[in-house]
């Protein structure tokens, strides 16, 4: 059965409305999303601030490309000189309905469990070297705009409404409904409890003291660095553990 579930969208600078990247995707969370695969479109995205236009809905996948092709030839690519466009491809070249075969799964977990370089004793040490000094991104501000949380809650929420999204909440629900929470099992609420009391045993006195600060206020501003944040973030990137601090 084909689904009619498919958008095309496009992101503008918010400085002069230029479109830069036309894109299509099944859901309403996808145009929204602030983290990519592509490299140029994440360098770009950190220079300009930009706005998602929804341009077509309710399309079958087959029309949602040709819109995308078509868009993307009208608009030109930057890498071949021809308009702003970040993207890399003439578009139409997206895997929907993808899945790895069990045999396809084992081979990327093999793979990684021998490769993954964050095993590696010497490129961890080089990693945390390179985050010294580091300051981390404030989103404060994004996250407290309203029109921002607006779009994200409407994306969600048509996101919800779809096939996908009524399949996803089904089985969001069926891992952690009843006996299959592992948070409701005796051995592993035992185990957190063991673990809380480790923690606050651990704890020193200014520790302490800002940890019930941080019970009082939402947000607090670290001494060190000066970002302001919410209290988990503080307690576990700021205050004492500030990378600033000197």
């Amino acid at each position: 059965m084909k689904l009619n579930n498919c958008i095309v969208y496009v992101h503008k600078r918010k400085l002069d409305g230029v479109i830069f990247y036309v894109g299509i995707s099944t859901n309403y969370k996808r145009p929204y999303q602030s983290k990519r695969n592509q490299k140029f479109w994440m360098d770009y995205t950190k220079k300009y601030d930009y706005d998602v236009d929804i341009i077509r809905e309710g399309l079958s996948w087959e029309m949602a490309c040709k819109v995308e092709i078509e868009l993307i030839k009208q608009y030109g690519r930057r890498d071949l000189n021809e308009g702003e466009l970040v993207n890399m491809t003439a578009g139409g070249d997206g895997t929907i309905g993808y899945k790895d075969t069990p045999k396809r799964i084992e081979e990327k977990r093999s793979f990684m469990l021998n490769n993954n370089p964050m095993h590696n004793s010497i490129s961890r040490k080089k990693v945390s070297l390179s985050k010294i000094g580091m300051k981390r991104p404030d989103l404060s501000e994004r996250n407290k705009d309203t029109d921002y949380k607006k779009k994200c809650q409407t994306g969600y929420m048509k996101f919800l409404e779809t096939e996908n999204g009524i399949e996803y909440l089904k089985q969001s629900s069926d891992r952690n409904s009843g006996d299959k929470n592992p948070s409701k099992l005796p051995e592993n609420r035992k185990k957190i409890s063991e673990g809380n009391k480790r923690f606050q045993s651990s704890l020193s006195e200014e520790d302490r003291s800002l940890r019930t600060l941080n019970s009082i206020n939402k947000r607090i501003v670290c001494e060190h660095c000066g970002v302001e944040t919410n209290k988990g973030n503080y307690a576990r990137w700021h205050g004492g553990k500030c990378k600033t601090k000197k």
